[in-house]
């Protein structure tokens, strides 16, 4: 049974001197970079790329090899392919204060986009023959066989304790709610988090944002302001009174002796019956909204009808988003009722 702690593709790797893929992992907004070795044993490193491009590093993570490097090591000067599979040099330069860097090795395995793309390499690099749909049926079964491991046919239950065994060393420290609770602390989290910081808060939270720079102490450019409100002061001294926010004080109110209601209330006298059908105007309300910058109005009118023999109620709202005096564009629509409250 192969132990986690037993290191066989490092030791592989120094001992058969095989050309790696190397991926450097740099601090900070560094970001990352490959390497590829030549044929002289000179290393040539590509341009570096942010942590927040995390395809590659996703597909290294998964011990996959990445689709979007496959042209790259096709046209490498030496070759890392070993049956079907690279092996990734991972150079972390994150974790010691020295200039040395960690290493550790991870051996990516083909998958079907990978695939994908051979056949399409190979494809492209014969232009002289024809490829019908046959042949690429073939050479799809040739690629599989040849990148495929061995199929084990052993009826003894101890090939799946170690396949069991093998599979839960390698996913231990990678399952999903794992690499969701580290992601909050990688250098793509932080630099949104910085970026937040930095930007200014949105319209609606121009309140929030300003009480944010006020308990700001650094800013020595805004002048103290005590937003604090007094919940204890004293009703008997006007320097000290104010709002009474959380209703501390009690308020006393005395009933009074009579109600002179002719005073504040309005007799409406019923009006007499009639058998004209016709249809007289209550009321009229008027909505407007200011020109906006595309020049456009708001525009609504609700007009109130009385018919005065059976004194039924007819609403008639008229609505027009882009209203022009003298035109009428708008909808309009229709509603009866049996009362009607006046707006006061």
């Amino acid at each position: 049974m192969l132990k986690p702690n037993s290191y066989l593709l490092d030791k592989l790797v120094k001992k058969e001197r095989m050309n790696t893929l190397v991926v450097n992992l740099y601090p900070g907004n560094e970001g990352f970079s490959l390497m590829l070795r030549g044929k002289g044993g000179s290393e040539s490193e590509t341009i570096r790329l942010p942590y927040e491009e995390s395809e590659i590093l996703d597909a290294i993570d998964e011990e996959q090899l990445p689709p979007l490097i496959v042209d790259i090591l096709d046209k490498a000067q030496v070759n890392v392919f070993y049956s079907g599979c690279v092996v990734a040099e991972i150079r972390d330069h994150r974790r010691g204060a020295t200039p040395g860097y960690d290493t550790r090795y991870v051996l990516l395995h083909p998958t079907p986009q990978s695939l994908h793309c051979d056949m399409n390499a190979l494809m492209l690099n014969d232009p002289c023959s024809t490829w019908t749909q046959d042949d690429k049926h073939l050479l799809e079964s040739q690629l599989l066989l040849r990148t495929q491991a061995p199929l084990c046919l052993d009826p003894s239950p101890s090939v799946s304790l170690v396949a069991n065994k093998l599979n839960y060393v390698r996913s231990r420290f990678n399952t999903h709610s794992l690499r969701r609770a580290v992601k909050k602390y990688s250098q793509v989290s932080i630099n949104r988090k910085r970026r937040m910081l930095m930007s200014r808060a949105p319209k609606h939270l121009f309140l929030h944002d300003f009480i944010q720079r006020r308990k700001n102490k650094a800013d020595s450019s805004l002048p103290p302001v005590n937003l604090k409100v007094s919940k204890t002061d004293s009703v008997n001294d006007p320097a000290t009174q104010s709002v009474d926010m959380w209703q501390q004080r009690e308020v006393h109110l005395s009933v009074p002796q009579a109600i002179d209601v002719p005073k504040y209330a309005k007799v409406i006298e019923r009006p007499k019956p009639s058998r004209d059908n016709s249809l007289i105007v209550v009321e009229e309300l008027t909505f407007e909204t200011e020109r906006s910058p595309g020049g456009k109005v708001n525009y609504s009118r609700l007009l109130i009808f009385q018919r005065l023999s059976d004194e039924f109620y007819l609403g008639e709202l008229y609505v027009d988003r882009d209203y022009v005096e003298a035109a009428s564009k708008g909808s309009t629509c229709k509603s009866v009722t049996h009362e009607y409250a006046a707006a006061s």
